[in-house]
């Protein structure tokens, strides 16, 4: 309420700034703020304006740049103990609006701000891939199978604390980007290649495709970001190539001979390092098509393919996948979807026969058919 009172003081009567700087209000609050943030969405929003107010006169703009507020607030909204917080109604748009606002109105501090921008969202990139244990050690989430009953019987108390980071950087982004210009910014500041390494993560939820509003807010996120610019197109394009490069997962995970899901009927039944490599495979072909769906542009539809956007985005997909450096990627998609295919029909019958066999109450030594 203070930070509002103060900036809505200043906005509203602008010669009020140099007052309260001869009485040190805004080095005070710049002091305070960069030391702690409190635990609330509503301050994390009120912060850009109110940095805003204070660069009404230069005293005020070299203090704010010198501050370490900015800094502050992207270690903040990086920290897993603000992870709830964060997810308050659209919060994090809202921030991200706040902040363009604020770098709209002082073009000078962008280049500043977009860097620490690309280095909170890859501080959540080493946060899933190297020290992802500090994330498990709070909950460990839904990136693996079920080991045992008990595990499945407890699942409420699990929770997807990396999907929801993820989806609070998309959200934050989505609302900073209102603009073709700030889009392209941002695929070609590292701002979306960090977005999507975000996928590499172990953490990564293995239905974080169906996860509704986090896959909803990525897709509308790439559609800006492709409009704008082909490097987000070859981020997308070059991290597929990377996720299908391992042989091993080509050609035997994906074997039309042999069958990976069908096997997690009783994951208890695995021994553990058999279950963390299929838990790799899975990863994989969770990330495979997260990346797939992002470069086609689908969502619940697929774009309408009679706009001018859409087919602009096909023909720049296409043009890369027809380079000889990713001349095998089509038939590796392919060749994972046949196997998708597959294992879901597998899936289906093995569920019908288990039925079947339920209801005709079989003895104690019937089988359940392979």
């Amino acid at each position: 309420m203070a930070i509002k009172i103060m900036a809505r003081l200043i906005h509203n009567e602008p010669t009020s700034l140099s007052i309260l700087q001869e009485d040190t209000l805004p080095s005070t609050f710049l002091r305070q703020l960069g030391e702690f943030i409190p635990y609330s969405m509503d301050t994390l929003i009120a912060i850009p304006n109110a940095l805003g107010a204070l660069c009404l006169n230069q005293v005020g703009y070299d203090q704010v740049m010198k501050s370490n507020v900015a800094s502050k607030l992207f270690e903040t909204i990086t920290q897993i103990e603000y992870v709830k917080i964060l997810q308050e109604g659209d919060g994090m748009c809202e921030l991200g609006m706040e902040l363009d606002e604020f770098m709209r109105h002082f073009s000078s501090a962008r280049p500043a701000i977009m860097d620490l921008v690309v280095k909170y969202l890859q501080n959540i990139v080493e946060l899933g891939t190297e020290r992802p244990d500090k994330i498990t050690a709070y909950n460990p989430g839904f990136s693996s199978m079920y080991a045992s009953q008990e595990e499945y019987a407890n699942k409420a108390a699990r929770e997807d604390l990396y999907g929801l980071m993820i989806d609070s950087s998309t959200l934050f982004l989505d609302g900073m980007l209102g603009q073709d210009f700030h889009a392209k910014e941002a695929a070609e500041s590292g701002a979306w290649e960090a977005i999507i390494a975000m996928l590499r993560s172990p953490l990564l939820a293995l239905n974080f495709e169906g996860s509704t509003r986090i896959f909803e807010v990525f897709i509308n996120l790439s559609r800006m970001i492709l409009k704008a610019s082909e490097k987000g197109t070859e981020v997308l394009v070059k991290e597929l190539k990377r996720t299908l490069a391992n042989e091993e997962f080509t050609e035997k995970c994906l074997s039309t001979e042999s069958s990976l899901l069908v096997a997690y009927a009783n994951p208890g039944d695995f021994p553990a390092e058999s279950a963390k490599i299929h838990d790799t495979y899975l990863h994989q072909i969770n990330v495979a098509t997260c990346l797939v769906s992002l470069l086609a542009g689908y969502e619940d539809t697929p774009y309408d393919m009679s706009s001018s956007t859409a087919a602009q985005n096909y023909r720049t997909t296409a043009s890369y996948l027809t380079r000889s450096e990713y001349y095998e990627l089509v038939p590796r998609i392919l060749k994972m979807y046949r196997a998708i295919v597959k294992e879901d029909i597998l899936l289906h019958h093995r569920e019908e026969a288990i039925k079947k066999l339920v209801s005709e109450k079989p003895s104690d030594d019937a089988g359940i058919p392979p």
